[in-house]
């Protein structure tokens, strides 16, 4: 019997009871999800549901999802569906971050921006998720060829919405101040998008790393997305302003030179 099968289905069968149903009725679809053999399937299908659902006024499931769901407040304050955070746990993200032992808060990233939130909610998720992604990216180094550059380690390019970040902003500084979000902020549904570096500051082992963002202009974006290969370092230094730029970048930590 293969324990850890058991216990994450078992998690999924916690926080769903519509899955711990299908478990129950050994639904075929259900049972290949999480992978079960006739051994794990016939003790999760004779569990006491009484005792599989137990959670005394639902406390262990709303820390369950105010932990999952911390890194999203901004995206969350202005989302108009009250039961969105509820319904993650039925949700395809959920159940096959479980079964694949991956991230919740990156489920539920995938899971805000796939239900396509309006305007600024919407924009506000792809910002939230991104951010999530660059705190879990793997920490690795480079090695670059000698006469090339690189977009250095813990530093990523996202292009979102123009005007996201100021409404994120706005909309972090309502709620450090206990206010409700600011209505009528502004985001493009459409290009020109707006370049934007996250970079990573790796701290304690034991805490995610902090992610600061900052707003590119369209060429500086442009420049950096063409060195998130290697690049040779003349051919994006094409005039003198250029040259400059690039060992402004490399001076500050944003770009690795070989």
């Amino acid at each position: 019997m293969d324990h850890r099968k058991v216990q994450r289905a078992l998690f999924r069968m916690q926080l769903d009871p519509a899955f711990a149903a299908r478990v129950r009725a050994r639904d075929e679809g259900a049972v290949a999800s999480a992978g079960l053999g006739p051994d794990e399937l016939e003790l999760l299908a004779k569990a006491d549901p009484a005792g599989v659902s137990a959670d005394r006024d639902g406390k262990r499931r709303a820390q369950i999802l105010r932990n999952v769901t911390s890194e999203f407040a901004l995206s969350l304050s202005l989302a108009s569906d009250s039961k969105l955070v509820d319904g993650f746990t039925a949700s395809r993200e959920f159940h096959e971050a479980v079964s694949r032992d991956e991230s919740l808060p990156l489920a539920f990233g995938d899971y805000l921006v796939g239900r396509r939130l309006p305007g600024e909610a919407g924009a506000l998720a792809a910002l939230e998720r991104a951010m999530a992604l660059v705190r879990r990216h793997p920490a690795g180094e480079l090695e670059v060829t000698r006469g090339h550059v690189v977009l250095a380690p813990g530093n990523f390019l996202f292009r979102l919405p123009a005007g996201t970040l100021e409404v994120a902003s706005r909309v972090r500084a309502a709620l450090d101040s206990g206010d409700a979000p600011p209505a009528g902020l502004g985001v493009t549904s459409g290009p020109p998008y707006e370049p934007l570096l996250m970079r990573r500051t790796d701290s304690s082992p034991f805490r995610l790393p902090e992610v600061s963002v900052e707003s590119l202009s369209q060429a500086l974006g442009e420049l950096l997305s063409r060195a998130e290969r290697p690049r040779p370092r003349a051919e994006l230094a094409s005039d003198p302003e250029r040259a400059e730029v690039i060992a402004e970048l490399v001076a500050e930590g944003i770009l690795l030179a070989g």
